[in-house]
């Protein structure tokens, strides 16, 4: 599961100007929330064995927000490096390295966080899972 986190990153990555999500074209900046829930879901799916986790952290004293995934009670982070003090993503570590920046606000189960996603308006989402989902198809 981390090597297809590794893979969707690298989609996002390479086709962020394409993906209509909000703040997308900066990925990773400025996109954790809707490229987390995306992940989530995407590995909800592929690894139905599992049960993953969207986890909103919230700096009540600047009104910051991150999210990432866990599984298992292991943190995959794929926009973890939008931070200065963090050099590259993190798949599978055992605690996040901005847990003490970020308190844990809420941890919702991926397919019931993907369902109340509402960035975007719903026939937006599917075109984005549409299109996520074929960009990952031909990678195989």
């Amino acid at each position: 599961m981390y090597e297809f986190s590794k893979i969707v990153r690298e989609i996002f990555l390479e086709n962020k100007e394409n993906i209509d999500l909000p703040f997308f074209y900066s990925f990773p900046k400025n996109s954790c929330e809707s490229a987390s829930y995306f992940l989530a879901a995407l590995l909800a799916q592929k690894f139905s064995g599992k049960e993953f986790f969207v986890v909103h952290g919230y700096k009540h004293s600047s009104d910051e927000h991150h999210y990432w995934v866990e599984v298992d009670g292991r943190v995959i982070d794929i926009t973890a490096d939008q931070f200065s003090n963090i050099r590259e993503p993190i798949y599978g570590a055992d605690c996040h390295p901005l847990e003490g920046k970020f308190f844990q606000d809420s941890k919702t189960e991926a397919r019931q966080a993907f369902k109340h996603f509402n960035l975007v308006e719903l026939e937006r989402k599917k075109a984005v899972w549409r299109y996520i989902s074929t960009l990952i198809e031909q990678r195989r």
